[in-house]
């Protein structure tokens, strides 16, 4: 693993930690102990993980269902968890009516990164796709698919280095995008207009 990608990780298990003692002060028991310094939500208490602003109680449900248990990953429960955090940002927007306010948010080419327009937009979580020939109950899943007019397969990586090929999650012709924080290496071969085959992809670092 590079340097960077150490230390980068090292700073965000510092950071979960303090955000640990703040928000959750005395209640030791919702988390596991782990020496590496992972901050980690016991399995029966992994719904904490998940960071929702003040709604009303039906609300904050739909936003918890956007992913059944079912489909969350072995990881879920930690907080360097990217399938969590996808859930939290995106299930939030959805659920609250805040999709609109994502047609403001430009991609690194400084075209609109959801498309011109969200207007009857659905969001899928946990999108089972077969782009790759995958066998039957062997898909591929994509974080949060965008669906309406135009079309956005994301996937979100908050404590892995993006180095898989992001047309894995591209699907219907559909574009592509890389949503994180950690350091990122652009492939030309995928960019808008470089004259590469495969599905357009683009990276948007939060």
């Amino acid at each position: 693993m590079a340097t960077e990608t150490i230390t980068y990780i090292a700073e965000l298990q510092r950071n979960f930690s303090k955000y640990r003692d703040s928000r959750f002060r005395g209640l030791d028991n919702l988390f596991e102990a782990h020496k590496s310094g992972a901050v980690v939500f016991k399995p029966d208490q992994v719904e904490h993980n998940l960071l929702i602003p003040p709604c009303t109680e039906e609300e904050r449900g739909q936003i918890v269902r956007k992913i059944q248990p079912a489909k969350r990953h072995k990881h879920f429960g930690s907080m360097q968890s990217s399938q969590a955090l996808a859930q939290s940002v995106f299930g939030t927007i959805e659920v609250l009516n805040r999709l609109p306010l994502l047609s403001s948010v430009k991609s690194e080419d400084g075209l609109p990164a959801f498309g011109p327009t969200l207007n009857q937009t659905k969001l899928y979580f946990e999108k089972e796709v077969q782009t790759l020939g995958e066998l039957a109950q062997h898909e591929t899943q994509v974080d949060v698919c965008f669906e309406g007019s135009y079309c956005v397969a994301l996937e979100c990586k908050l404590a892995r280095s993006a180095k898989a090929n992001l047309a894995r999650w591209a699907y219907h012709g559909c574009p592509s995008l890389l949503v994180g924080a950690s350091p990122q290496r652009r492939r030309p071969d995928l960019d808008p207009g470089s004259g590469g085959g495969g599905p357009h992809s683009k990276e948007m670092p939060l």
